[in-house]
């Protein structure tokens, strides 16, 4: 009835489909036993829109872009605890949109974590830092936080342009508003600039936003304010 249901899969050809490559890209899904038919989506296009299969005789082929599941659960790379240090570099483990968001797939520095996207390379003053960064780009950290106080966290920084900036978040909330990050005239001559922010004790998700482009970081260094 060239509908879809979800089923067992049996081996028949009528459960297969072959994926054609169009252009650019985009791919055209079309079924093996009866191939004058392809997937269509016949609504305005738009996430969660059903499929369903179309065998008339002057259909428009639909391009489909298949993207790949990742499934991994987020989780600490290393144990990180407040107070203390967070190297860059060591951001959550976990998909792209949990741990961390680049604008493509490729890690441009090609060092330290080679299978994830984040932008990573040798650092001058030791270890690896976070280049080549976007606006959006943002990096997940999961942290012990020891006390309900307040800290000072040391952002160590180095950019070639002025337009650099950045901010923190905790749990989803903004913990230093918009941080403008100085022209310190290369990419790998560091300078530290400094926030206030009050963190409450336990278990917590911090990230790190790209609010402005070409940042580089090295690592980040919390400590309680008495």
């Amino acid at each position: 009835d060239q509908g879809l249901m979800i089923s067992d899969i049996n081996g028949n050809d009528n459960q297969l489909w072959k994926i054609d490559d169009v252009h650019n890209g985009l791919l055209k899904i079309s079924n093996i036993q009866f191939p004058k038919r392809i997937l269509s989506v016949n609504t305005p296009l738009a996430q969660g829109n059903i499929a369903d299969v179309d065998g008339s005789e002057n259909y428009s082929i639909s391009g489909w872009k298949l993207m790949e599941v990742c499934e991994t659960k987020q989780e600490a790379f290393k144990p990180h605890k407040i107070p203390g240090p967070i190297e860059a570099e060591d951001f959550d483990i976990g998909c792209p949109g949990d741990a961390y968001f680049d604008r493509d797939d490729m890690n441009e520095g090609g060092q330290y974590r080679l299978n994830e996207g984040v932008d990573i390379e040798k650092c001058s003053a030791g270890s690896f830092n976070i280049g080549w960064t976007s606006i959006g780009e943002w990096m997940a950290y999961t942290v012990t936080i020891d006390k309900s106080v307040n800290y000072q966290v040391s952002f160590y920084i180095a950019s070639s342009f002025d337009n650099a900036k950045m901010h923190l978040e905790c749990d989803g909330e903004d913990k230093t508003g918009i941080i403008l990050i100085p022209n310190t005239s290369g990419f790998q001559t560091w300078d530290v600039v400094k926030k206030n922010i009050k963190l409450e004790a336990g278990k917590h998700i911090l990230k790190l936003v790209v609010d402005g482009d070409f940042l580089n970081l090295d690592k980040m260094v919390f400590e309680e304010i008495n």
